[in-house]
């Protein structure tokens, strides 16, 4: 089977690329926690988790984004505290964080598919990614993955430069390379279009 896991799917703009730019055989499943962007997904073949992708089936706090296109949320603190140096402005409200599911990805990837998938992961987890990616090398679950694409967000979380390097590093060591993906633009992201 080929597998598309879209984490930190937004409005479902990397579906919409992926599909451009591969085809649509593809199982997907997209994960976004943000409810109220369930709405962009009409149009989608795909299944919509209404979850964050985590390392454990838990409720954590959700840093929601106050912007109208709904970007950054995440549910690393830290990314609250730096945003604002980026952007100029609060993007994130760090005072009323949402309660949201996540799902403990390495378990999923064992559960729901075979390592004779063909997998593609996208992580666009605003900071996670080092907590999930780290999870994955542990357990050993990343030799699911055949393609990750991911949007780094070291420099917003305040994690130190030589520990990015260091979890590419291992990931290349492991045989995988991460390729930098991004979908928001026009045509694909629907806040734009």
């Amino acid at each position: 089977m080929r597998v598309f896991l879209d984490c930190g799917s937004h409005c479902g703009c990397s579906a919409r690329k992926f599909f451009y730019l591969y085809g649509k055989e593809f199982v997907v499943h997209c994960f976004e926690p943000n409810r109220s962007l369930s709405r962009y997904y009409d149009d989608l073949d795909v299944t919509l988790h209404c979850k964050a992708v985590w390392i454990r089936n838990e409720l954590r706090p959700f840093y929601q984004s106050t912007t109208h296109r709904q970007e950054g949320s995440s549910l690393i603190r830290a990314k609250c505290d730096d945003v604002p140096a980026l952007y100029g402005r609060h993007v994130l409200d760090s005072t009323r964080p949402v309660a949201v599911q996540c799902i403990d990805l390495s378990n999923w990837l064992k559960r729901e598919c075979l390592r004779s998938d063909t997998i593609h992961l996208k992580l666009d987890c605003a900071g996670a990614e080092y907590v999930i990616l780290e999870r994955l090398l542990v357990e050993d679950t990343i030799q699911y993955v055949d393609h990750l694409y991911i949007e780094w967000h070291w420099q917003k979380i305040g994690l130190p430069r030589s520990e990015h390097d260091r979890l590419v590093a291992e990931l290349a060591a492991r045989g995988i390379v991460a390729k930098t993906w991004n979908a928001m633009e026009p045509g694909y992201c629907r806040l734009l279009s």
